[in-house]
């Protein structure tokens, strides 16, 4: 179950957003509704062929500030490892612009922590609604660049060899050793490699060994925010490790930010 993070909020519905109100502009500062991030950003996923497969939200400070999540079902036919996150915000009392965050793993707090792959945030000035309704659209579009890479990861993995089980023991240790998993775990993860539970994962390649890890993760049933994040930092020492054989992929998952935060 998806859930905002921080204190001082309470978890709503959509019609709870929708509800709230939005206070009057002065010369300097133009709200805009909570309910219309929330409807652009739906309006946005479904553009994108995305399908919604779980979503929270969160209102504080009295309704003045609004957080949403949202996770997707990912476009790559083979993987059902991850699946793209997004993160929205608004606010009526300049504690925070309104933004957009999207990725394989972001972070949406109440403590104005707002971070992805992609993010976008404008302040609400004169223009702030027409700019952050193309900066979030702007933003969205990057996400299908994240399934296509991790569709040609896999594909590549799919053809790396990995043979010799003394080399898995060992990274599956280093892994333990890295905090990447739990130590608990690496004895599932050694018994997943050698006798797979999917059929699909007997052949001996990188591939199957990642499955591996996959495989145990979702046997804990661990949230898919905490999946996300350890299979990015799997992701990360496995680029490390089998950096010559990954060397051709071109990675679209650099931080990319258009910021204008508040500073008051």
């Amino acid at each position: 179950m998806l859930k905002i993070m921080g204190g001082s909020i309470r978890h709503v519905q959509p019609d709870d957003i929708y509800a709230t109100a939005t206070p009057v502009p002065t010369s300097t500062h133009f709200p805009f509704a909570h309910g219309m991030l929330l409807k652009e950003t739906e309006r946005l996923i479904k553009d994108m062929d995305y399908e919604i497969l779980e979503s929270a939200h969160a209102l504080g400070k009295e309704d003045l500030t609004y957080f949403g999540m949202y996770r997707l079902k990912s476009h790559v036919a083979d993987t059902e490892t991850w699946d793209p996150l997004v993160g929205i915000r608004n606010s009526h009392d300049k504690t925070m612009a309104a933004g957009l965050t999207c990725g394989e793993h972001v972070t949406v707090c109440s403590n104005l922590m707002f971070s992805g792959a992609f993010t976008f945030t404008r302040k609400h000035t004169r223009h702030g609604f027409t700019e952050t309704l193309d900066g979030m659209a702007e933003t969205f579009t990057k996400l299908p660049a994240i399934d296509k890479y991790i569709s040609e990861r896999i594909d590549t993995f799919k053809t790396i060899p990995v043979e010799d089980d003394r080399d898995v023991s060992k990274f599956i240790l280093e892994c333990a050793g890295r905090n990447l998993i739990a130590p608990n775990t690496t004895v599932g993860v050694w018994n997943e490699w050698l006798d797979p539970t999917h059929d699909d994962f007997k052949d001996r390649t990188l591939w199957s060994l990642v499955n591996s890890f996959t495989t145990v993760h979702g046997d804990k049933n661990y949230s898919p925010f905490r999946i996300a994040r350890d299979t990015l930092k799997l992701n990360e020492f496995i680029t490390e490790t089998w950096a010559e054989e990954l060397v051709e992929l071109d990675s679209p998952l650099l931080k990319s930010e258009d910021r204008e935060d508040y500073t008051e």
